[in-house]
């Protein structure tokens, strides 16, 4: 599928070291993504908590 070709990452809390309902996590994801701003990064998840503290971050979350 190619994937690599189409997302900046895939960020697994495995690998990242902490929860998606920390905010710890997505602060991670965003010092890999710099210089990417959180508003541009786009998070799916299917926790609503997970994307209520990826939004309080800044990052466009959805359902």
């Amino acid at each position: 599928m190619e994937l690599a070709k189409r997302f900046d990452g895939i960020f697994s809390s495995a690998y990242v070291g902490h929860i998606k309902s920390k905010p710890e996590f997505y602060h991670h994801v965003l010092g890999k993504l710099k210089p990417a701003q959180a508003k541009e990064i786009i998070f799916w998840d299917d926790t609503p908590r997970n994307i209520e503290v990826a939004r309080d971050v800044g990052i466009q979350a959805e359902f």
